[in-house]
């Protein structure tokens, strides 16, 4: 496994301040992975939306990742449907999905990670959604295997996001039966819900029988935004989740979402919390 960090954890006012930041962090802290946001909520946030990766942006960002053993990228989501009634917006989703696929492959990125909250349908049957999302998984798998890159879909907790659930992605990952589609497991989030894994159990016996189909996995930093997920900094213990994807080979990222840089920066959070002290 390979620890790293999320790019929004970084605020600068321009992008080449944002990659000296990011590699000084990298190095002091030991991260082998970053993860780059194609979403950009705040002018100073480490992250360009799929658009602005011009050719000059391209290749800051590429020479940036040769510095990590893995790198992805995280497609925009929060202010997108790919299954909305309203077709424009659709079509306008799909697009941005695409294009964010193909640009994260122009990055010389690993993986790219799609979510399940820009999949929120409220009007269809369990089983007319459960169609059109595999429909649509199958064909950002075939996308991703044209342009070289994975394709993984992170789990969502929010009732409203069915798609977002272990069981439902399971499924969808089955159907598609691509070796470029997979799934980005969110550990807070799983762990936080017991309704989440109540089909296996527990987090851990998912992990087990299913570690083949994990790309990717995050964990919370900190619950900074107010949410209620167990984070790095609740005092949780996730021995448990690690041992597991140990026991299965894993041997992807674990990406600290939602942590600030003063948090990242400071010591003894790594090894707190098991990572590298239970590889070996």
């Amino acid at each position: 496994m390979e620890l790293g960090f999320f790019s929004p954890s970084i605020r600068r006012d321009s992008l080449d301040s944002c990659i000296a930041v990011a590699l000084s962090l990298a190095e002091k802290r030991g991260f082998g992975a970053v993860e780059f946001w194609m979403e950009r909520n705040r002018p100073d946030s480490f992250a360009l939306w799929p658009w602005e990766l011009d050719r000059r942006n391209i290749k800051k960002l590429r020479s940036f990742f040769k510095n990590f053993k893995r790198t992805g990228v995280h497609l925009p989501f929060v202010y997108l449907n790919s299954v909305s009634p309203n077709p424009r917006i659709a079509k306008e989703s799909i697009k941005q999905i695409n294009l964010g696929i193909k640009k994260a492959s122009e990055l010389g990125a690993l993986y790219c990670v799609g979510h399940a909250r820009a999949w929120s349908s409220s009007y269809r049957s369990p089983n007319d959604d459960f169609k059109i999302f595999t429909e649509l998984a199958a064909e950002w798998a075939a996308l991703a295997e044209r342009c070289g890159i994975l394709f993984s879909l992170e789990t969502a907790q929010e009732a409203s996001f069915p798609i977002g659930e272990l069981e439902c992605m399971t499924q969808i990952t089955e159907e598609v039966a691509s070796p470029h589609f997979g799934i980005t497991l969110d550990i807070s989030k799983c762990l936080s819900n017991e309704h989440f894994f109540k089909a296996y159990g527990s987090v851990e016996n998912w992990i087990e029988k299913y570690g083949e189909y994990i790309f990717n996995a995050h964990i919370r930093g900190q619950n900074s935004s107010g949410g209620t997920f167990l984070s790095l900094d609740s005092g949780h213990d996730f021995s448990g989740v690690f041992a597991s994807l140990n026991k299965v080979g894993y041997k992807g990222s674990v990406i600290i979402e939602e942590a600030s840089e003063e948090f990242l920066y400071e010591s003894g959070f790594v090894e707190w919390h098991y990572f590298r002290k239970r590889q070996t």
